[in-house]
């Protein structure tokens, strides 16, 4: 009997990639696991969109999101082919959450998308929700060292500063401004 679990044939992908209608490729749709039929089935999970989106090295990455998920969720970083009628990826090194923040950062040349930082070959690395655990509203430019520190602003208030090198993250303010909540951010 042959193991089958040996073989170096991976299972088909079953996934259509040859519809679009109207500009509408159905297979690019993301979404939480968690909702089946229309259902919800994980409490704190009742809503789900695309949080950012930025083409980088020739594809265009994005994340979904979970509301109020800051120490991260089931949600997923995907990138997608120019060629739409290619499946999308989905990231091995998801962390999810409540990511709306992104920038490219030029002196490292790197996209930074919620907690992800890719390089300009499209390698991806994670700054740990359980190390950061915000909801990433904005990333800005560091006013005192822009080539190697970033800006993340949380939704609730706080601010960090990351070394986009060594994804070495500190808490800046807990929450500077009572009854906050942020929905973006910049430095000049």
């Amino acid at each position: 009997m042959q193991d089958k679990s040996k073989s170096s044939k991976s299972a088909p992908d079953d996934t259509r990639t040859d519809i679009h209608i109207s500009g509408i490729y159905p297979h690019l749709t993301t979404y939480g696991i968690y909702s089946q039929n229309g259902a919800h089935l994980k409490g704190g999970h009742d809503e789900c969109g695309i949080g950012a989106i930025v083409p980088w090295v020739g594809k265009l990455w994005m994340v979904n999101y979970a509301p109020h998920q800051p120490r991260g969720s089931e949600h997923k970083l995907f990138s997608i082919d120019p060629d739409l009628t290619k499946p999308m990826t989905v990231h091995p090194e998801s962390v999810g959450g409540t990511p709306a923040g992104r920038m490219i950062h030029k002196e490292s040349n790197q996209l930074l998308i919620a907690h992800y930082l890719i390089d300009e070959k499209g390698k991806v690395r994670v700054i740990s929700p359980k190390e950061m655990p915000i909801r990433v509203t904005a990333i800005a430019r560091h006013l005192t060292d822009p080539k190697n520190l970033v800006y993340y602003i949380d939704m609730e208030g706080s601010i960090w500063e990351a070394n986009v090198h060594t994804l070495v993250v500190k808490q800046l303010f807990k929450k500077p401004v009572p009854g906050w909540h942020g929905k973006g951010g910049y430095t000049s």
